[in-house]
């Protein structure tokens, strides 16, 4: 059954690449839905894109990989 799982920190492209490659690579996960959230707007989109450029679910719409946003308070 697929599950959600969710990056905080994801703003790092090179530690969201290892994480989503580590995803995809297990049949059980596969079909998860991944969010990534990260306190800069503009890292986390590279890492969205690269993200699902991974993916070879990417144009199926039930198992995206989503950019849940961006979050900061001071």
């Amino acid at each position: 059954q697929p599950c959600k799982i969710s990056i905080i920190g994801a703003g790092s492209s090179g530690f969201v690449k290892r994480f989503v490659g580590d995803i995809l690579s297990r049949p059980g996960l596969q079909s998860s839905t991944v969010s990534l959230m990260d306190i800069n707007p503009d890292n986390l989109e590279v890492s969205t894109v690269l993200s699902r450029k991974m993916n070879p679910l990417s144009n199926d719409t039930r198992y995206p990989i989503v950019r849940t946003g961006s979050f900061w308070t001071p």
